[in-house]
């Protein structure tokens, strides 16, 4: 679909014609995080899965709640440049290996949104990157994909399902659940917006005491995956909307084809 007011950036409408776009941060590379009350959220934060990841110690060693949920590194690996490279105040912190929010809050005295806010703007500026447990890693643990290093993925979900009291098998499942719920979720919200012009949300149904009836929806055009996770993640997606999944050919490498030709774009203007 194309639309005359421009996608939305941010907060801004560019005004200019555009393909009617819609994003949500859900993926196979979402952060995995638990409140301290064992209650799982996925996403919108993205990192990289445990099972992708390298030089990093044992997850076992470090993952955990709130903000032992991350492993943040240093990107810049010429240890001269560090100090310039990154903010001086953090930069000791992530000199060997890394640490998690957690450490460097106690080490900083920082408050959760201060140190948030400070590794958003180095994160943005390709400074900083962060690992954690994502659905990739629950895809690693349930034997369905083998791309990466499953004993990290293992290793992690270990820690996190005794946090909630079960085993790995039903923390993994609980994890692509949720990330199927927030993506059947997002597409169901975003088309009935435009075919409605009305929010869904006032069809919600949680939080609202005695149910007295409920609703269900049938998406009537089909969901199209591109991105290595998309066989695993969209099929169930697509028998909760009462529809099907496509996948092109060579839909794995999309996402990954798309960014090489921007770049490829870039040079050539330059």
């Amino acid at each position: 679909m194309i639309s005359n007011e421009g996608s939305l950036i941010d907060r801004r409408q560019t005004q200019i014609d555009a393909v009617d776009m819609h994003t949500v941060g859900i993926g196979g590379d979402s952060l995995v995080r638990l409140s301290r009350s064992g209650q799982l959220s996925v996403g919108p934060l993205r990192i990289q899965p445990l099972a992708m990841a390298q030089g990093i110690p044992d997850p076992a060693s470090w993952i955990g709640e709130e903000n032992r949920s991350r492993w943040i590194i240093n990107v810049n690996s010429n240890e001269r440049d560090q100090s310039a490279a990154l903010d001086p105040v953090v930069a000791h912190l992530l000199r060997e290996k890394g640490a998690t929010p957690a450490d460097m809050i106690a080490r900083l005295g920082m408050s959760d949104f201060g140190l948030d806010r400070r590794l958003e703007e180095l994160a943005f500026n390709n400074k900083i990157s962060a690992v954690g447990f994502t659905p990739t890693d629950a895809l690693h643990v349930l034997g369905k994909s083998q791309l990466g290093d499953a004993a990290a993925s293992i290793a992690g979900a270990r820690i996190l399902a005794d946090l909630r009291g079960e085993t790995i098998e039903a923390f993994c499942s609980a994890v692509l659940e949720a990330t199927h719920r927030k993506i059947a979720d997002a597409i169901l919200a975003y088309t009935f917006s435009k075919q409605t012009g009305k929010s869904i949300k006032a069809f919600s149904t949680d939080d609202q005491g005695i149910l007295l009836f409920s609703c269900n929806f049938k998406l009537d055009v089909p969901i199209v995956g591109v991105g290595a996770a998309a066989r695993h993640l969209l099929p169930k997606v697509a028998n909760r909307l009462h529809t099907e999944a496509i996948f092109p050919s060579h839909f794995e490498v999309g996402n990954a084809l798309g960014a090489i030709m921007i770049a490829l774009n870039d040079e050539r203007q330059k």
